[in-house]
């Protein structure tokens, strides 16, 4: 499944934590490490009222496993110069809306004809299909429910109704 980077958000690494969204916590330096979050709301040295992030980074080649400090907007504390703290934490995320069986979706585009002007046909979301075809390995398809095709393009259903019918593209 393709995924992309984007800029940490507390609010969404406690839900990836918890398993309600999926996701990974990463340091984003190189190389790039799956953190794990220990405390959320961790006090520093009692010298503010600001709360930080108690955040284990796994090991690497020459470094042991360790525990850094962040602000809760992603800013690594290495520095006692707040000018000198740059943003460290991200969020990789599926770049693909995440669809659970039976979620209503609009779908379009037969995987077979590469035909993305075609109308968009309501349907249930079955599951995502990926290719293992040398000519197009990796590609993502999408299964509904009651329907032998599979489709290229999946977007939610709420949001998206007036497009029914239409080949105009989702906003």
């Amino acid at each position: 499944m393709k995924t992309k980077i984007i800029p940490f958000n507390l609010e969404m690494a406690e839900k990836i934590q918890a398993g309600e969204i999926e996701g990974k916590i990463i340091r984003s330096g190189a190389p790039k490490q799956v953190c794990e979050i220990l405390d959320f709301a961790a006090e520093y040295q009692d010298k503010c009222s600001e709360k930080f992030l108690i955040v284990k980074v796994p090991a690497h080649d020459f470094e042991k496993e360790k525990l850094w400090i962040y602000h809760q907007d992603g800013r690594a504390m290495h520095s006692s110069n707040y000018g000198e703290m740059w943003f460290d934490l991200a969020l990789e995320v599926p770049d693909e809306p995440q669809f659970k069986p039976f979620d209503k979706v609009l779908v379009r585009g037969h995987y077979d004809k590469g035909n993305n002007d075609a109308c968009w046909y309501p349907a249930l979301f079955e599951r995502i299909i990926e290719s293992s075809f040398d000519d197009d390995k990796g590609t993502i398809y999408y299964k509904v429910l009651t329907d032998i095709e599979i489709w290229r393009e999946c977007i939610p259903y709420e949001g998206n109704e007036h497009l029914v019918g239409t080949t105009d593209k989702p906003e």
